[in-house]
């Protein structure tokens, strides 16, 4: 059975919210998951969410040994007062500490994979940390060159040349040697953890889509995938996009909206 370490991100986001009623409310799920944060905020939060759980510390359980009837917490001490919706620079260390050493337990194998909560990057930069985004700092932590985010449903999957980048630094980062280390990532990766015998990858554009463009095969905000059964991908117009096909000719038509700077879809 999967074990997954949880990082519940910002104290006084939502993340602290999902953790208990996603893993706090005593379901019988197909995973184990352990949330890396403070248990009196948690406690706290959960009294305010009129959420009943019952919490036991992590001390290096196998999966075997983690109930499902309980609510299983890597003690990290955030020692300040946390008020939901206040987020605070000074809540940035504890967030780090939590999100590292749950980076930490999971490279070394005593969990199997990762779950992150958000995070708030305008606190984290006023708490002294240059943070841009989860990838950077999983991609340091691994000691990996370049990294690609995939944003998955199960009929289709995305996935992003750029990560967390200014606007303006966008065109410079779109190389030949850098589309084609995303491409090599992203073919043998679908292979190797998803089972796709020869991905068929889409390539889309990075200029404005109101723009003629002269340098991608396909137009960005309206794409449409030719007898795959018309699937469109509505996205911001400064991401480069590489769509995977899904073989389903029958699958109906899905909206995708994307988000300029941080690129999410």
């Amino acid at each position: 059975m999967t074990k997954l370490a949880v990082s519940c991100g910002d104290p006084a986001g939502i993340g602290p919210d999902i953790c208990i009623k996603a893993f706090g409310t005593g379901k019988n799920l197909k995973y184990k998951a352990v949330v890396f944060g403070d248990p009196d905020l948690i406690k706290e939060r959960a009294r305010i969410l009129n959420q009943n759980i019952d919490i036991q510390i992590y001390t290096g359980e196998n999966e075997k040994e983690l109930s499902d009837s309980v609510l299983w917490i890597k003690p990290h001490l955030i020692n300040e007062e946390v008020i939901p919706g206040e987020p605070k620079a000074k809540y940035a260390k504890y967030i780090m500490d939590a999100f590292k050493d749950s980076i930490k337990k999971t490279i070394s194998k005593e969990f199997d994979a990762l779950v992150t909560g958000p995070i708030n990057k305008e606190i984290m930069n006023a708490g002294g940390f240059n943070f841009k985004g989860h990838t950077e700092v999983l991609a340091e932590a691994s000691d990996t060159s370049q990294v690609l985010m995939m944003l998955v449903n199960k009929n289709l999957k995305v996935a992003l040349a750029t990560t967390h980048v200014p606007l303006s630094k966008i065109p410079s980062l779109i190389t030949t040697k850098h589309i084609r280390g995303c491409l090599e990532i992203l073919n043998k990766d679908l292979k190797k953890y998803w089972g796709l015998k020869n991905p068929r990858i889409k390539v889309l554009g990075v200029n404005h889509a109101d723009s003629v463009q002269h340098d991608a095969p396909f137009y960005l905000n309206t794409f449409y995938i030719v007898n795959d059964g018309n699937i469109p991908i509505q996205g911001s117009s400064y991401h480069l996009y590489f769509s995977v096909v899904p073989n389903n000719p029958s699958l109906p038509s899905y909206n995708y909206t994307g988000h300029l700077f941080n690129g999410t879809i």
